[in-house]
């Protein structure tokens, strides 16, 4: 094994080496703090094409942290005081780091304005933590200033077998949980589709965090088809066979991505 790892080894230039070697390292080195799992091997040349393979795929797999976006608008309204996501406002921001990451031609989508459709939000962390239970605040949702103009949406839930013309969900502002107002809550599979002139077709792997940007997405695929991980556990390579998926993205939140096992039962489903 040894022999044709460093067969392989005399191959591969300088420059790969140190492009893909120190990602990947750095890789294995935050996540055995976060995780405690141990990335060593046996011998020192099968650790060494471990870190740089895994440099090698983060490379060619973009990541996308809006932490930086975020901080710089730390002082408005970003999260909410009473519930763990981030608001409206906090999601267009996110949504804005995704559409100059992913190169999204942003001339494509039309002008947006926020408007308040509850006053009387009180979200999880206040009913589990029993604190500021009389404090409500507002949820907005971003709607185009033409209506005319903007693409339109059949959201089909594959698993209720229900189509609905709208991402929102009114009558959830009814309910506790107003939050679920965003595509009506979390479920296996939503398969959207829209009238948005391009041919390109998104698979969204996601957790909660993801429902209040999709709104933002509509205007660039002609088809989003969503997967919820907790509740899936189909075969998601069929999905994108099936699909003819051109883009792939994985939208939570960071603790979420790197504590939810159910990830990777979808990734490796047999």
């Amino acid at each position: 094994m040894e022999e044709i790892l460093k067969s392989i080894s005399e191959k591969i230039s300088s420059y790969n080496i140190f492009n893909n070697l120190f990602p990947g390292i750095i890789f294995c080195s935050v996540m055995t703090k976060i995780t405690r799992f141990n990335f060593a091997t046996d011998t020192i040349i099968e650790q060494f094409f471990m870190w740089y393979f895994i440099g090698m795929v983060i490379s060619r797999i973009g990541s996308i942290f809006v932490e930086d976006t975020l901080k710089k608008h730390r002082a408005e309204e970003i999260y909410y005081h009473t519930d763990h996501h981030w608001t409206t406002l906090g999601a267009y921001y996110g949504y804005q780091a995704l559409a100059a990451a992913m190169k999204l031609d942003t001339s494509k989508a039309p002008a947006m304005k926020s408007y308040a459709v509850t006053n009387s939000f009180n979200g999880t962390l206040s009913a589990t933590s029993g604190y500021e239970t009389d404090y409500n605040e507002p949820i907005y949702i971003y709607a185009p200033d033409d209506l005319k103009t903007a693409p339109q949406v059949v959201v089909n839930n594959v698993n209720e077998k229900k189509k609905t013309a709208t991402l929102y969900d009114t009558s959830k502002l009814k309910e506790k949980d107003k939050y679920a107002l965003f595509l009506g809550g979390n479920y296996p599979v939503l398969d959207i589709r829209t009238t948005a002139d391009t041919t390109d077709r998104l698979l969204l792997v996601k957790d909660s965090y993801a429902n209040s940007v999709i709104p933002f997405l509509t205007a660039y695929y002609r088809e989003i088809i969503v997967v919820d991980p907790r509740y899936y556990y189909d075969d998601i390579r069929e999905v994108m066979k099936k699909n003819k998926i051109t883009s792939v993205l994985f939208l939570y939140n960071g603790n979420t991505f790197v504590q939810d096992n159910s990830i990777s039962g979808v990734l490796q489903n047999d």
